[in-house]
Parts: C-alpha cells; sequence; structure tokens
C-alpha cells in the first residue's frame, strides 16, 4: 500500500481524502453541540427578576382591559406585555416560566437568520449567521430576559427577509406579510421606528430611482402595517411626555458604541476584545472581499477593503447603519435614553454583517478557524452571562425577612429597588417606596422627576416613623442611581435624626447590575440601647 494511503473498510484510500472526509463528518456533529448549548442556555440564567423584568409581570398580570392603562405609567408599546398576559395564564408567573416565553422567541430566530444568511450569501453564511447568532452573549441575555427584545431581534430578522422576498418577487401575500411584520415590530418597542423609518426611506429611494414593483409593493406593506400602531399613538404620545426615560443620562453617541462591549457579553476587556472582532467583521461584511490571485481563485490570502460598500449588501449596510444614526438624533431630540439593549432592533442584522464579512476572510482554515474563535468566545461569555447577578434583591430579601418582626416597615429609595426585593419578601410585611408611596411592585415613571424634585423628604420620614411607631424602619437604599441619589441621602440623615443612629444590616456584594444597602433603624422607644 503507497504511503500516502490508508486502509478503510479493506480498500485504500489517499490520506487527504481520509482526513477531508474525517472533518466533514465531524462538522455537523459540532455544529449540532453547539446549537444544542446554545438552546439550553437559553433557558438556564440564574438569576433572580430585576427591576424591568418585575414591572413587565406586574403590568402584563393586569386584566386585559388595564395593561394599557398600565403601560401609560411605564413606557413601551403594548404587544410583548399581552403576550406575556396569556403565557403566564398557562404556565404562572415564576421566575423561570416568565423568561421561558423570551427564550422561544430567541431560539425562533435561529431558523429566521440561516434563512436570511442563505439569501444573501449561500449555505455558509446562512450556518455562519445561525452559529454567530446562537452564541452571542448579547442574544443569549434578552433570551433569558423578560423583556421584549429576543422577540424584536425574530421580527427584525422576519422583516428583512420578508422585505427582500417582496422586493425580487413582488405579490399581495409578500406585501401582507411585510405588513404584518412591520406592525408587529412598531408595538414591540419604539426603537422600531427608526429601523422602519430608515428602511421605508431607502425602499421609496429605489422605488422613485427605479420605479420598481417589489418596492411599491414594500411600500404598500409597510405603510399597511405602520396603520396598526395608530390606535397606540395616543397612549405613545403621553409616554413621549410624561415618561420617556427619566432614569438616563444625557444622550450621546457613546451610549451606542458601548453597545459593542455588550454584544461581547459585558464590559470587561473580553467583552470588548469579542465586541471589537464582531465589529470588524461587520466591516468586512460591508467593505470588505478577498483578494484574488492571478488565476482569479480569490484565494490569495489577502482581504481587500473597498471604499463603498459592496453592491450586494449595500441596503442591508444602508438600513443598519441609517437605523444607528436616525435613533441617535432622535434620542438627542427627545432626551430619551441610548442603552445597548435598545439596539435589539438592529442587532440581527449586525450579526448577519459579520456573517458576510467572514466571506472575506480567505476560504479554507482561516475562515473557519475565525469563525470557531468566535463562536468559541461567544459560547464562554454567554455561560457568564448567565451565571451573572442582575439584582442583588434575593440578599435583600433575606435579610429582611430573617429579621423583620410584625410592626416593622420596609421603606425603597429610589422606589427602583423595590419591584425586584418586594417579590421576594414574605407576605404581610408592610412596604412604602419613595417619593409617590406607591406600590412596591411597579415604578410609576409618569413626571418622574418632577416627583423626586417636590418630594418633601422630611415630611416622607416623619410619616415612616409615625408608621413603624416601636417597630422598625428597614430602609432598601442606594444613592447610585442619579435622579434620586440626593433625596436618598436627606432621606437615610432624616431618619437618623428622627430615629437616631443606623445599622447596617447589608452592605452591597458582588458585581450584581442593581446594588442597595439595608440599613435598620430601631423602633423609637429603644434609642440607643436597641442600637
Amino acid at each position: 500500500m503507497p504511503a500516502d494511503t490508508v486502509a478503510v473498510h479493506g480498500q485504500a484510500v489517499e490520506i487527504g481524502t481520509f482526513r477531508r472526509d474525517r472533518r466533514s463528518a465531524m462538522l455537523p456533529l459540532g455544529i449540532g453541540l453547539v446549537l444544542v448549548l446554545a438552546a439550553v442556555l437559553r433557558f438556564s440564567a440564574r438569576s433572580a427578576l430585576w427591576l424591568d423584568e418585575v414591572q413587565t409581570v406586574s403590568i402584563a398580570r393586569l386584566p386585559l382591559g388595564r395593561i394599557a392603562d398600565g403601560l401609560r405609567h411605564d413606557g413601551a408599546p403594548p404587544l410583548y406585555y399581552y403576550l406575556l398576559h396569556f403565557w403566564m395564564l398557562a404556565f404562572g408567573t415564576g421566575t423561570r416560566a416568565v423568561r421561558a416565553l423570551s427564550g422561544l422567541f430567541g431560539l425562533a430566530a435561529l431558523p429566521v437568520a440561516w434563512q436570511l444568511g442563505r439569501r444573501l450569501g449561500g449555505r455558509s453564511t446562512a450556518w455562519a449567521t445561525t452559529l454567530l447568532l446562537a452564541t452571542s452573549p448579547f442574544a443569549v441575555r434578552y433570551s433569558t430576559e423578560n423583556r421584549m427584545y429576543a422577540l424584536v431581534m425574530l421580527l427584525t430578522l422576519g422583516g428583512a427577509l420578508a422585505v427582500m422576498q417582496t422586493l425580487e418577487r413582488p405579490t399581495p401575500r409578500s406585501a401582507a406579510v411585510v405588513g404584518a411584520l412591520t406592525g408587529l415590530l412598531l408595538l414591540s418597542h419604539y426603537w422600531a421606528l427608526f429601523l422602519v423609518g430608515a428602511t421605508g426611506a431607502l425602499v421609496a429611494l429605489r422605488w422613485r430611482r427605479t420605479g420598481s414593483k417589489g418596492a411599491a409593493y414594500v411600500l404598500m406593506g409597510m405603510g399597511g402595517g405602520a396603520v396598526a400602531f395608530l390606535p397606540w399613538l395616543p397612549t405613545f404620545l403621553f409616554q413621549s411626555v410624561h415618561t420617556a426615560t427619566p432614569w438616563s443620562s444625557p444622550p450621546s453617541f457613546a451610549g451606542i458604541a458601548s453597545a459593542i462591549s455588550d454584544y461581547g457579553g459585558g464590559d470587561t476587556s473580553a467583552g470588548w476584545a469579542l465586541g471589537i472582532m464582531i465589529f470588524l467583521l461587520v466591516l468586512l461584511g460591508g467593505w470588505g472581499r478577498p483578494g484574488a490571485d492571478d488565476g482569479g481563485s480569490g484565494q490569495s490570502g489577502q482581504i481587500v477593503l473597498e471604499l463603498l460598500p459592496r453592491p450586494a449588501v449595500r441596503p442591508l449596510v444602508a438600513a443598519t447603519f441609517c437605523t444607528i444614526f436616525l435613533s441617535l438624533a432622535g434620542a438627542m431630540v427627545s432626551g430619551s435614553a441610548i442603552t445597548p439593549r435598545y439596539t435589539s432592533a438592529i442587532f440581527a442584522l449586525w450579526v448577519v454583517l459579520a456573517a458576510l464579512g467572514l466571506q472575506a476572510v480567505p476560504a479554507g482554515s482561516s475562515r473557519t478557524s475565525a469563525l470557531a474563535l468566535v463562536v468559541v468566545l461567544g459560547l464562554a461569555a454567554s455561560v457568564g452571562v448567565d451565571a451573572h447577578a442582575r439584582t442583588e434583591a434575593p440578599r435583600v430579601a433575606d435579610a429582611i425577612a430573617d429579621r423583620a418582626e410584625p410592626g416593622d416597615v420596609v421603606a425603597y429609595c429610589p422606589d427602583q429597588l423595590a419591584p425586584a426585593v418586594s417579590r421576594l419578601l414574605p407576605a404581610g410585611i408592610t412596604q412604602y417606596t419613595f417619593p409617590r408611596w406607591g406600590p412596591p411592585g411597579m415604578v410609576d415613571w409618569v413626571d418622574y422627576r418632577a416627583h423626586v424634585q417636590h418630594a418633601d423628604v422630611g415630611a416622607f420620614a416623619s410619616d415612616l416613623d409615625s408608621i413603624a411607631a416601636n417597630g422598625r424602619v428597614w430602609l432598601v437604599w442606594s444613592d447610585k442611581y442619579a435622579v434620586t441619589a440626593s433625596a436618598c441621602t436627606a432621606l437615610r440623615a432624616a431618619l437618623v435624626a428622627t430615629r437616631g443612629a443606623e445599622q447596617v444590616a447589608l452592605h452591597p456584594a458582588g458585581q450584581a447590575d442593581e446594588r442597595a444597602t439595608v440599613f435598620e433603624f430601631t423602633a423609637r422607644h429603644l434609642g440607643a440601647a436597641g442600637a
């Protein structure tokens, strides 16, 4: 037998062919394993629900006729809340139960991503798109969060696919699909307005330039979808004036730029490294191509960057980056927040561009290695995302429940700490929130800054003291929330003046996103002896 052959089932096979066949057999197994791990990660977050998630549950569990009114005090469109309402009727309000809805949306996005990737770049791009989305720590995070962001990613992918299909083969049915997905997207998150606006403008430009029938059908579909938003428009306008994002810092481009680290798993060196790798792939997806050797085989080992985006992906690049700039301009005009999770409206398109960027990497081991590196790093970061504590509410609740007695009062300053903790406290514990004495399960964002600024801190402390009488006052407190920092510091001082020295029942610990200190103020008749 020649030296460059090996026996397989009694027959001589060239070693090179044998190795290629073995790699080909291992590839589906590797892809399958990655997808299974990615699916498991979408249902295995360990953290308790944090503020936004509990707020979502509180609104969604209202009677159907009151959900819209509840959202007037929050600041979001209604679709996810109605879906969650029926989901909770079937599966309950437990932490894993309510998060599973987003997990299903996250899984459903994967086959849609495959279809979109195949349409844009063939089967290799289809699998690259699917693997990048499946292992993305950003996608995993919001597939494990009881919020609308995984739904937004799914609808964005479906909408992009529907628009492309309609542009190529326009039919009334395809236009209706565009319309349905447009309406659902607009009713899922307000940043979809920027994506729909940018896409509509680009399609309108194409229609005006070419008279394309497909473009006309897309515009009709999007227009029909926008009609579905009209009944919600009065609530949107009320929210724009009275709720917006009062907890946010002034909007800036840094808010969007920080999404790069979030796409990599968080604001750490590893998160930035993975996020920048994905960003570079996005640039290659829009502007890069493999360099060709003299024979034109595309195997020169070089990457060529074009001045303008490649024609095949130019619409996708334009829609993605126009949405980013529109959202930045809109946030600056309105003073609304720019936070990475809002970019879920374009994140799925970002992933598609990154997958297309792999086409610019020389074919063969270099391209495979680049994809494998991003996938492995993404899986590792996703494990960290699942393990990360999003709130210290369990520690806070335990610290109070272990020592609270009948007659004790729990106060929250700011009220943003209340939903996550109150969900875990035993029934029967009296709880109040600063600044409006509202129910602890939900924050009322209507004119929030004005209520904080006009709150009488001394009166609040005095009333708490009177209500507690000879019981303890437990203050769940933080000065890390910009709008309420000075008021909460003043409230703490007022309680010290009223009740005497405080005891620290719990210090913040770890790296949880939502942290608090718990102060214990003893009963008045105990005075210093109780301390």
